[in-house]
């Protein structure tokens, strides 16, 4: 990605933090899921310390965080850590990620 492509991506993902926040703090969700978090913080497209200023577990939703290489907070936060390896998947045949279905 270019400069400016990089800045939209990393407001996009900020937007997206904001949504984030306020359907933490407004909603009865139990569960939230947010795909690929990690990566977004070790990418600098969005701060890990803001991220953990504003989760509470005292709440009673379930937050879900996936992404490669955790930082040590995340892992000293979490209830749960888990770790998938791949056996077999379709960009090893040199298939590259699909809307819908990667990304």
């Amino acid at each position: 990605l270019n400069d400016a492509e990089k800045e939209e991506v990393k407001q996009e993902v900020n937007d997206i933090f904001l949504k984030f926040i306020y359907t933490l703090k407004s909603s009865d969700a139990d569960l939230i899921l947010l795909d690929e978090i990690v990566d977004c913080f070790n990418l600098k497209l969005l701060n890990e310390e803001d991220f953990l200023s504003c989760i509470n577990k005292n709440n009673n939703c379930e937050l879900v965080l996936t992404g490669r290489n955790p930082s040590q907070k995340i892992l000293d936060i979490a209830d749960y850590v888990s770790y998938i390896s791949s056996k077999k998947h379709p960009f090893n045949e040199g298939i590259t990620a699909r809307k819908g279905i990667e990304y």
